[in-house]
């Protein structure tokens, strides 16, 4: 990838690193329960959980409230509440709980799962097979970091997204940056990057 459109690609990273940021900062001390608590007006704005029906929203941050401080907290347990209460299988939504409460965990959405070439959760009628579907492919997501973060191309990255963020390197855990990468560049930019392979869906 030429430099000029390198350049260009990593600044567009800048207003979602900063709201991300934000987010994490404002976290220990939110109150998720209430509807005008700054961060959760963050992460509304930056998960898109403004989209969510009322009634699911509420379940949702009351979860998330009650378990923001539980490290031992995991996707099966945060998918099975969630489909409980609203009968939805919540992948997305779910795996951005869990990782603004442990932030080695990945994120899954559709751009995570495009470049990854990793399946979307199928939408059928039968509950419980798409939540053991759901954990299958959330399964696939954790084990693909775990593989890339042992290479030399995840060092790269790493190295790359702290030159141009240093202010954040220790601030950001390693998932994430790489979560940003997925987010801002598409498969075939990734590959021209060449620290990837290995990694996004060939």
């Amino acid at each position: 990838m030429e430099k000029q459109s390198l350049h260009a690609q990593m600044e567009k990273m800048r207003e979602g690193i900063e709201l991300y940021s934000e987010i994490m900062n404002l976290f220990d001390q939110s109150d998720l329960n209430n509807p005008d608590d700054a961060c959760r007006k963050a992460i509304d704005k930056f998960y898109i959980v403004r989209r969510m029906k009322k009634e699911r929203k509420l379940y949702f941050y009351g979860f998330f409230e009650e378990n923001k401080h539980n490290k031992d907290l995991n996707f099966e347990t945060c998918l099975r509440y969630i489909l409980e209460k609203t009968n939805r299988i919540e992948t997305s939504f779910c795996s951005k709980m869990l990782h603004t409460i442990n932030p080695m965990m990945p994120i899954f959405d559709k751009n995570v799962r495009l470049n990854l070439g990793i399946p979307s959760v199928p939408s059928i009628k039968d509950k419980e097979s798409q939540y053991n579907n759901a954990i299958g492919i959330y399964k696939q997501l954790v084990d693909k970091y775990h593989n890339y973060f042992q290479t030399s191309g995840c060092l790269e990255a790493l190295r790359l997204f702290d030159c141009y963020y240093p202010e954040y390197s220790d601030k950001i855990s390693p998932v994430k940056k790489i979560d940003f990468f997925l987010w801002k560049f598409n498969k075939s930019e990734l590959k021209e990057l060449g620290m990837f392979s290995g990694f996004i869906g060939e």
